[in-house]
């Protein structure tokens, strides 16, 4: 039986993926458009973690929980780092550079990035949500969700201004547990009047006065840090809001959504590679940018209908 989905959370999701594939594909083709549309969705990513805590449910034992968040987010990272890894030592071995500088190399990014290469930076997310479900579920079994965000955002702050972000998986999986955890504790009450109004209100000001931080590596871009790491909770709500009273119901990102995790993890090694032949040298950014799209979304496509319930097995 097919589980019954939400439409309108499927709408935001399906659109962020979307979103977030067109602006990998900018930066391949060195065009960065993306960026009027980024001004008013720089929260996608957190959006993601935020989600994911809304649909937390521990199932089963301890055991079972962590075999089971283990299988549908390490694995797919193992198996995609794997497939990132030897393209990326194919190239390198094409331009003529040794397997032992190669190796050190990858082991270095490794350590400081929590991926093992470029062809495969975008999966932090996986790493980072993976942390967020463990620490989640143990602070919730001994009561201290509150008190673990606290820590998480006290943690977060002193990191970043000290400077100690040269280890880019602890920050990001801090950051990922804090609005993970969020989405968790607010998954009821973020649709009060109450806190849809201040939401709005702050995610205005949010586009008026931007600040704005990567994720990933804690690159901060405009404004403070603080308030670019409180924009996105209350962007998230406002969205949330939004899409139940206006998109509840079936659209193309609904479709998009389905598959999002499978779009997540192929999408950048399939650009990547193309964009390592040359061919985007010779077709303008417009071609460029479907080209890379089309190719992502067919290679997704062609998966899914050869390997359709061994992708189901490990939650793409």
């Amino acid at each position: 039986m097919e589980i019954k989905r939400n439409l309108y959370l499927d709408n935001i999701a399906g659109f962020f993926i979307m979103y977030m594939m067109i602006m990998h594909s900018c930066l391949f083709v060195k065009d960065d458009s993306y960026q009027i549309v980024g001004r008013f969705v720089y929260f996608f990513m957190p959006w993601f973690f935020y989600k994911g805590g809304a649909f937390f449910k521990e199932k089963g034992s301890e055991k079972e929980f962590v075999l089971t968040s283990f299988r549908r987010l390490i694995i797919p990272y193992i198996i995609v780092s794997l497939i990132g890894f030897l393209i990326s030592l194919g190239i390198c071995l094409h331009k003529g550079t040794s397997i032992l500088d190669y190796l050190l190399s990858s082991i270095k990014t490794l350590v400081k990035t929590g991926t093992i290469c470029g062809e495969v930076s975008h999966l932090w997310f996986l790493i980072g949500l993976f942390v967020s479900r463990l620490l989640l579920y143990y602070f919730n079994k001994y009561n201290f969700v509150f008190w673990g965000i606290i820590c998480s955002i006290i943690l977060i702050i002193f990191i970043f201004h000290l400077e100690l972000t040269q280890i880019w998986y602890i920050f990001y999986s801090l950051t990922g547990f804090l609005y993970y955890g969020l989405g968790y504790m607010l998954r009821e009450k973020q649709y009060t009047n109450s806190l849809f109004v201040i939401s709005s209100l702050i995610y205005i000001l949010s586009v008026i006065m931007p600040a704005y931080y990567d994720q990933h590596n804690s690159i901060l871009y405009s404004g403070s840090f603080e308030l670019a790491l409180f924009y996105p909770i209350f962007a998230c709500v406002f969205a949330n809001n939004i899409s139940k009273y206006f998109m509840n119901k079936k659209t193309i990102f609904c479709f998009i959504s389905k598959y999002a995790m499978l779009l997540y993890v192929t999408h950048y090694p399939i650009m990547s590679l193309i964009s390592r032949t040359g061919i985007l040298n010779n077709v303008d950014i417009v071609w460029g940018v479907v080209l890379l799209n089309t190719s992502s979304f067919f290679v997704a496509s062609l998966l899914v209908v050869i390997f359709k319930d061994r992708l189901k097995t490990i939650g793409l």
